[in-house]
């Protein structure tokens, strides 16, 4: 889809572009999953509300309650 980029190899794309390979994003996301795990079940030494602002009326986002 960009110019210039079609002929070079995978690898190269990514170098070019300055962006992680599918693999890395993969690795990455499960790695983040596993520590909200660990933050939850108490695992980590970072407490959840660190990161997370827990809504107590247990609402989804954009939901208005009934």
């Amino acid at each position: 889809m960009l110019p210039g980029l079609k002929s070079l190899e995978y690898d190269d794309r990514l170098k070019v572009l300055g962006i992680w390979s599918l693999e890395e994003l993969r690795k990455g996301s499960r790695g983040d999953l596993l520590e909200v795990f660990k933050m939850k079940s108490g695992l980590s030494a970072v407490t959840l509300d660190t990161f997370f602002a827990v809504d107590s009326q247990r609402r989804t986002g954009g939901q208005k309650p009934k």
